[in-house]
């Protein structure tokens, strides 16, 4: 028996290494994390598989209602998630976290299965659902980095977050590819059952992971949590006045609407010289419809995207946060939206604006989705537990899609103003400092919270 036994283990030890050796070229990863670390990565990319399947679903739902009905959707959702997040903050408090990701995600199964039968009774769902996807996708994302976050220390999370990053950047691209086929051969209401049997997949990794769980020091540091605490979380405060009266959450919630109002008026004004583009195409017969030019652009533009966004996941988010740590990683695409604005401003004299706009873009949008959300979900490796849960499910809902708002607030203003291209450039330049200067605040806090953490 005890020979079975420790033949067991040294064909565990066994496995362990040759994982840490396949991932060697990505991350530093030590024998005894790998096992878990590819198990958390292979729920990151079944999240992004099933988001990027329910996609078109959702917009064959919503988009025949017209596109005014989505974009009013969006303005609802952004209303409804602080309804999400509070309930979310109720059920926080009461359950241990692995069994309330197993609750979410349960949850979420059963949704989609009655999104199914609802469909196939023939009931109009195309509002509900896009309501209710935009909450999946925001908020079982920003738990699976909760859970992360407090199965990590601080140090293992800047090596090993890149690795969990790829697994999602590899899901979302898998995701889209698995979607195009899926949506030409299975009807619409069948792809809700595909993706609630993926997502069935991961909650026996969730337990698995939880079996595996062994974080001493991430038990002592929780232990003296309430010392990295600069003010006081009385259990009856709301989860709205637990943010905003914590400095650092505070701090992130600001980072992050600026984060995202900037990406959309990056992308009005991509989308405003697109539109020119694509009309003098037509014009020219280059091109027979604006629709098809504009699609033509969109699939070379998420393709590029999506490949620069593997490349710095894989090879380069680990070495920039373990050479250089979570705060200079933070203000490397806030650097890069100063300076894209000032050279597009340049350069778009001598060059077709939509060419320069879509360059800085890709690179942007590369850099958003790997370096930028990596050191950004390892803000929260140095939050309280709370914080961690509660308060990044908030933030990665409610603040965020604030920042849709915010920017789409922005972009009414100019049309408002007939302002052209140039000024919704430099706008997003003058956010960019702000952002810069929001960037070194956070840093500071950051700093005295990893100084407490280490006593």
């Amino acid at each position: 028996m005890h020979r079975d036994t420790d033949s067991t283990r040294a064909s565990e030890r066994r496995g362990s290494s040759l994982s840490a050796r396949l991932l060697a070229p990505f991350a530093s990863v030590r024998a005894d994390e790998a096992p878990t670390v590819l198990l958390m990565a292979a729920q990151a990319f079944v999240l992004l598989t099933v988001y990027y399947l329910l996609k078109p679903v959702r917009e064959s739902w919503i988009l025949p209602g017209g596109a005014e009905l989505k974009t009013y959707a969006a303005a609802v959702q952004a209303i409804a998630l602080v309804g999400v997040a509070k309930g979310y903050d109720v059920l926080a408090r009461r359950v241990r976290r692995d069994r309330l990701v197993a609750i979410a995600t349960t949850i979420a199964i059963v949704c989609l299965v009655s999104f199914h039968a609802a469909s196939r009774a023939g009931l109009d769902v195309g509002l509900a659902f896009y309501l209710w996807l935009g909450a999946f996708q925001l908020l079982l994302i920003a738990q699976f980095w909760s859970f992360a976050s407090d199965l990590y220390t601080p140090e293992q999370g800047r090596r090993l977050f890149a690795v969990l990053g790829a697994g999602a950047a590899i899901g979302s691209v898998c995701g889209a590819q698995i979607a195009r086929v899926v949506m030409r051969v299975v009807d619409t209401p069948s792809t809700l059952l595909l993706a609630a049997a993926a997502l069935l997949l991961a909650v026996p990794v969730l337990t698995s992971i939880a079996h595996r769980r062994h974080a001493p020091a991430r038990r002592a540091r929780d232990a003296a949590a309430p010392a990295l605490v600069a003010v006081p979380e009385p259990v009856d405060r709301g989860v709205v006045a637990r943010v905003l009266g914590d400095p650092y959450l505070r701090l992130v919630a600001l980072f992050t609407v600026l984060l995202n109002a900037i990406a959309t008026l990056g992308e009005y004004a991509l989308d405003r010289s697109l539109l020119d583009a694509a009309a003098v195409a037509v014009a020219h017969h280059e091109s027979p419809s604006v629709e098809q030019y504009v699609g033509a652009f969109k699939a070379d533009y998420y393709s590029a995207i999506n490949a620069v966004v593997l490349v710095l996941q894989l090879f380069a988010v680990s070495r920039v946060l373990t050479a250089y740590g979570e705060r200079a990683a933070l203000a490397i695409m806030p650097v890069f939206v100063v300076l894209g604005a000032i050279v597009t401003l340049g350069a778009s004299m001598v060059l077709p604006m939509l060419v320069v706009l879509a360059t800085t873009r890709v690179v942007e949008n590369g850099l958003m989705h790997s370096v930028q959300s990596t050191a950004r979900q390892t803000l929260f490796l140095v939050a309280t537990r709370d914080g961690r849960w509660s308060g990044k499910a908030f933030i990665d809902t409610v603040t965020w899609r604030a920042g849709d708002v915010l920017g789409a607030i922005a972009v009414a203003t100019l049309a408002w103003c007939d302002a052209g291209t140039s000024a919704v450039i430099a706008l997003v330049g003058v956010l960019g400092v702000t952002w810069l200067l929001v960037v070194a605040a956070l840093g500071r806090e950051h700093r005295a919270r990893v100084a407490l953490a280490r006593g």
